[in-house]
């Protein structure tokens, strides 16, 4: 089970760090048809620990609305949309799932840290798509 989990928070790095690379001086057309692909993928694993943390943490009706908006927005290709998320709560929701698997002995250390990367990845991709600052 937990080589699975390496395996998978390996494989959702992987496309990103490449990403982010063969980004720096892409414009609209690049983002769209490169970036936005793979932070679409890494949101899909994203989303799942969002929903599960929200569910734990007992923040649902607060999550679910930020979710719904980020599967839209993304799913649109919309700046706008995107930029609407409250992309700080999603993203606390991914790192205290992660946290919390940890504490439980459901990931170990490098799981965790892959995971961790790939929160750290996809925050550089969507402020890199959304033309902001780190």
């Amino acid at each position: 089970m937990r080589t699975k989990l390496i395996a998978e928070a390996i494989a959702g790095l992987l496309p990103i760090a490449v990403l982010l690379t063969m980004m720096a001086c892409a414009g609209t057309l690049a983002r769209s048809n490169a970036l936005l692909p793979a932070m679409r993928d890494a949101w899909a694993s994203m989303r799942t620990q969002a929903e599960r943390e929200a569910q734990a943490s007992e923040r649902t009706e607060l999550a679910a609305p930020q979710i719904a908006k980020a599967d839209e927005g993304l799913a649109a290709d919309d700046v706008v949309k995107i930029g609407a998320v409250d992309w700080a709560l999603l993203d606390e929701l991914v790192d205290m799932d992660i946290t919390r698997r940890l504490g439980k002995g459901e990931l170990g250390p490098i799981p965790a840290g892959s995971l961790r990367e790939r929160l750290r990845l996809f925050v550089e991709s969507r402020n890199l798509y959304l033309r902001r600052q780190p």
